[in-house]
């Protein structure tokens, strides 16, 4: 009579078959984190949008009623930055006490675009974080931030007295960007007839 016989693996050869998946999972990810250490510059992880470009034109809401809003012209006549950023935005919070020390520095104008995201959370994330804005628009859609190239947030522009973009980053600010690339920018537009 044939009796079937139980098939039994050894304890071994079952632990490797269930950890083979884990240590490739965990291979890939080190691997992944490697590489990006690579980089020391994100510029050269992430393209960035072209400068000299004129401003899009835009026009935008406010973020709080009774505000003005911000519009293209409103850029025009004078040297600034402008920053895009949302609630959800992890680096935005992290960049904003960098951007309020950027809009205490005398003659530097700060200006806002809430990108992608709801009145209250970004109101609520303001007053949370501090407000840095002179100005605040509401690209509710995001269609202006992606006009101006900010295809990731958070953005930062230099724009110049005559609307065009001296300057882009898409990615969060570092204290070295700010004092080594931006502040000179801002100091030597400025002084441009």
């Amino acid at each position: 009579m044939w009796t079937r016989r139980k098939r039994t693996q050894p304890l071994l050869g079952g632990l490797v078959l269930m950890a083979g998946p884990l240590v490739l999972v965990l291979v890939l990810v080190v691997g992944w984190f490697v590489g990006f250490g690579k980089f020391d510059d994100r510029q050269a992880v992430a393209p960035q949008p072209p400068t000299g470009n004129p401003i899009p034109e835009f026009s935008l809401p406010p973020l709080t009623t009774g505000d003005p809003g911000l519009a293209a012209r409103d850029l025009r006549g004078k040297v600034a930055v402008v920053n895009f950023w949302a609630s959800w935005c992890v680096p935005c919070r992290e960049e904003m006490p960098l951007l309020r020390d950027l809009a205490a520095t005398p003659g530097v104008v700060v200006y806002g675009i809430n990108s992608d995201d709801r009145l209250p959370a970004a109101q609520r994330f303001l007053t949370a974080v501090g407000d840095p804005f002179d100005r605040i628009g509401v690209d509710a859609d995001g269609t202006v931030a992606r006009a101006w190239g900010a295809y990731g947030l958070p953005a930062t522009f230099v724009i110049t007295a005559e609307g065009r973009v001296a300057h882009a980053l898409v990615g969060p600010l570092d204290r070295r960007v700010v004092e080594d690339e931006i502040l000179p920018l801002i100091a030597e537009l400025s002084q441009e007839p």
